[in-house]
């Protein structure tokens, strides 16, 4: 059972420059987790439009928390009474000297909903799923008492029907952060994301869950992601690849 909401994707989808996945060895993405965890650090998307924490600078004034919150209704909103899709938003900075105590005042208006996803890989191919017409990759809510590793898992092999999936390193994941109006409420959905494999030749004919809008799971190699996948998919999305490719591994490259 996923959790898909087109309308809080809708906007957006272009986004920002991407990386491609160029590896020989993709299973290397595993060990990345290490080495981008602060990358991901206070940074979610309001609907489409991305916000930053940072530092001020010098005697930079700073944002107050009321004032971040009312720009972020505006942005839903807005976002609610339009279909289009809209270019690429630049990040808006949110300066502040107290990063962590700001997100923990926006996140407590909000309705919080915990997901889980995979990064799945197997033969130098990454597994994709073509949900209400965008690409995108099987996550899913949580259900009461399962770990956010449970739930990834469960979540993949619900939407794409997959066998023997195993995590590649269960103690490591990447989250991403994403706002959106759900049931009339602000949803702040933190969604935690698991690098897995399973055996390519027992997953060759897979099962899309077509009730969750689900209409194609797909292989895709490296260039196949850059040229298919990423422009068609959303910014946190973008992101959540680029998250996999810092210039520390071995065998990841720009493009």
């Amino acid at each position: 059972m996923g959790d898909s909401h087109p309308d809080a994707h809708r906007n957006g989808l272009v986004g920002e420059n991407c990386t491609a996945l160029v590896s020989n060895n993709i299973f290397a993405t595993a060990k990345a987790l290490s080495f981008v965890s602060m990358f991901q650090n206070y940074f979610f998307y309001c609907q489409d439009v991305p916000f930053a924490f940072r530092d001020p600078r010098g005697s930079e004034p700073v944002d107050l928390v009321e004032e971040v919150w009312k720009e972020m209704e505006e942005i839903l909103r807005k976002t609610e009474k339009t279909s289009e899709v809209s270019d690429s938003s630049p990040i808006r900075e949110v300066v502040t000297n107290d990063k962590e105590g700001f997100w923990a005042d926006l996140m407590q208006r909000c309705l919080l909903l915990e997901a889980g996803g995979g990064l799945i890989f197997s033969e130098n191919k990454m597994l994709w799923i073509l949900r209400h017409g965008r690409w995108d990759l099987p996550k899913g809510k949580a259900e009461p008492g399962e770990s956010m590793l449970e739930t990834a898992i469960r979540e993949c092999i619900e939407e794409c029907g997959l066998v023997g999936l195993a995590p590649l390193d269960p103690n490591n994941n990447l989250e991403t952060n994403h706002l959106y109006l759900f049931k009339g409420h602000v949803a702040w959905k933190r969604s935690h994301w698991f690098t897995m494999t399973c055996p390519m030749q027992q997953n060759l004919q897979l099962q899309p869950q077509t009730e969750e809008g689900i209409t194609e799971v797909r292989w895709m190699l490296p260039e196949e992601v850059r040229s298919v996948a990423l422009p068609w998919t959303y910014p946190s999305v973008q992101r959540l690849i680029r998250m996999l490719d810092p210039p520390s591994l071995k065998g990841f490259g720009r493009i």
